[in-house]
C-alpha cells in the first residue's frame, strides 16, 4: 500500500513552504537592500506582508520561477512597492507573449541600461 497524501496535508505543506520562502526573501531584501527598506519604512512584519502580496502579484504576471520571483522582489525593493504600476514596467509585465522569465529578463535589461545611464550622467563611471 502506498502513501496517500490528502489535499489538506498537501495544502499545509505548500503553505509551510511558501511561508519559509517569504521569510527567506524578507531576510534577503533586508540584507541586500537595507537603505531601501529603511527609506520605505519596512520592518520585518510589514516587509513580510509586502513580499507575500508581491509574490501573488508576480504569479498573476506569470512569474513563478524562484530566480524570477527574487528579481521581481528586488525590483520592488529598489523601485518601490508600486513599481509594477509604472508604465515602463507594466508594459513588460502585462505582455501575454512573454513568459515570466522573459519578462524579468526584459526588466533586468532595462534596469541595467537605466542605471548605466544614471551613473554616466552623474560621472560615477
Amino acid at each position: 500500500m502506498g502513501l496517500i497524501i490528502r489535499r489538506k496535508q498537501f495544502d499545509s505543506f505548500r503553505a509551510a513552504l511558501r511561508a519559509d520562502y517569504v521569510r527567506q526573501m524578507v531576510l534577503h531584501l533586508q540584507d541586500c537592500f537595507p537603505e531601501e527598506c529603511q527609506a520605505h519604512d519596512y520592518n520585518f512584519q510589514s516587509l513580510t506582508s509586502l513580499v507575500s502580496k508581491a509574490i501573488d502579484d508576480a504569479e498573476s504576471y506569470g512569474i513563478q520561477q524562484p530566480f524570477d520571483l527574487q528579481l521581481y522582489l528586488e525590483c520592488l525593493a529598489m523601485l518601490g512597492p508600486k513599481f509594477d504600476s509604472e508604465a515602463i514596467w507594466a508594459n513588460i509585465l502585462e505582455r501575454l507573449d512573454l513568459d515570466g522569465t522573459a519578462k524579468m529578463d526584459a526588466i533586468h535589461d532595462h534596469l541595467i541600461v537605466k542605471f548605466a545611464h544614471e551613473c554616466s550622467a552623474s560621472g560615477d563611471v
